[in-house]
């Protein structure tokens, strides 16, 4: 069973080619993120797909995951997305798995498209289309441990970043779920067309239209699902869109 949650598409896209892959049971976290834990039963390994968020799984994603009940086959593999490293979260993930009661089988981490436009420009559409190319050319080898059972040897030791970051990247992690997100501002322009995409895809159902107007309220996990999904690109964070581009992943699908 694969089990995953994406902001923008990235870890969505690469879920869904691994589910066909393996001819897998697909189920997004999304719409649970604020609701109570389910519980799980899958006779194949367990497979978590997540982007990461300051070198670490989101903490509504491994809060929620948490509050759920794993039952039948107990081996787990991660499948992570990030733009560079992803700061060594083996040991995290392990940890992760033995509170979940699962027995962990190895993390792959997958270079994907950048979506974090407040903080520098994005690549070009050919730049992000070879980085899709690339992780979709690596997921056999992933669905093959997968299939097989066996410990995940993921063979881009880079990808975890050096070995300064690997020690201050579980503080930077903490830091940023309680401080890091108060920095930004959402804004929506007067191209809004009040379709409400943002309102109904929301993990954190944090998003509604009052009086006329889409309002954001405090339990967002930077997420930029919203700013992805718009269909005019009404909506920017601290102004930054404008300059840096937006990541519309299905957009570049289609160029595949």
């Amino acid at each position: 069973m694969i089990l995953y949650f994406s902001g923008t598409g990235n870890a969505r896209l690469l879920a869904e080619r691994l589910a066909e892959i393996l001819g897998e049971e697909i189920f997004d976290l999304s719409p649970s993120l604020c609701h109570e834990g389910k519980t799980f039963k899958s006779e194949k390994p367990f497979v978590i797909m997540s982007p990461i968020h300051a070198w670490g799984l989101p903490n509504e994603v491994a809060d929620y995951l948490s509050a759920c009940r794993f039952e039948g086959n107990k081996n787990v593999y991660f499948g992570l997305t990030m733009g560079a490293n992803d700061g060594g979260m083996g040991k995290r993930l392990r940890s992760l798995s033995d509170q979940l009661g699962l027995a962990y089988r190895g993390v792959a981490a997958f270079v994907m498209p950048n979506n974090y436009f407040m903080g520098e420009k994005l690549e070009s559409d050919d730049e992000a289309l070879a980085s899709i190319r690339k992780s979709l050319e690596e997921l056999p080898s992933f669905a093959a441990a997968i299939k097989e059972e066996k410990d995940l040897a993921w063979v881009h030791p880079e990808r975890e970043g050096g070995a300064l970051l690997r020690l201050v990247a579980p503080f930077i992690h903490t830091m940023y779920g309680k401080y890091g997100k108060r920095g930004y501002r959402f804004s929506v322009s007067d191209k809004c067309i009040k379709c409400l995409r943002c309102v109904t895809s929301c993990p954190m159902e944090n998003i509604t239209l009052s009086d006329g107007k889409i309002t954001f309220g405090k339990r967002c996990m930077l997420c930029l699902r919203c700013v992805s999904v718009c269909p005019v690109e009404a909506i920017d964070v601290n102004g930054k869109a404008k300059d840096n581009g937006i990541l519309h992943l299905d957009k570049l699908i289609e160029k595949l």
